[in-house]
């Protein structure tokens, strides 16, 4: 189906809504599911709780505004020392994103292409891609 059937299926409005919808989603999956079993020292390093070794999950950080009006479906997400690595792992499992040296990926779920299914795939494809890159390391 091309997109201009796609479009003339919904409206903007409801574009609008599942993109903020989306994003959210996306905003709440990586602070949850990539964040919420580490600490970070007085040094601002990331270790496991439990384990008090060295987890480069504890060091992303969304770095776009959490006002989602203010970010629309646009999220900067640091990634730290290994993103150019990081995007290349997450190339390799069909991501498209971009980088901005020197530690941050920007993504963008498009609310007209992409499902929520698709946004929960990408974070755990970001944390294989984060865990590899790093363990290469």
């Amino acid at each position: 189906m091309a997109s201009l059937d796609i479009f003339n299926q919904t409206s903007m409005d409801d574009l609008v809504e599942k993109q903020f919808l989306l994003t959210g989603y996306t905003e709440f999956l990586i602070n949850r599911l990539c964040r919420h079993k580490s600490t970070k020292t007085n040094n601002g390093i990331g270790f496991s709780s439990k384990q008090k070794q060295f987890d480069p999950l504890a060091e992303i950080e969304i770095i776009t505004s959490a006002d989602p009006k203010q970010r629309g479906n646009q999220l900067s997400i640091f990634v730290g020392d290994y993103v150019e690595k990081i995007h290349k792992e997450l190339q390799k499992r069909g991501v498209a994103c971009d980088v901005r040296l020197p530690a941050v990926l920007r993504i963008a779920p498009a609310p007209l292409y992409n499902s929520f299914h698709d946004v929960f795939k990408f974070v755990q494809n970001l944390k294989t891609a984060i865990r590899v890159a790093y363990a290469r390391n």
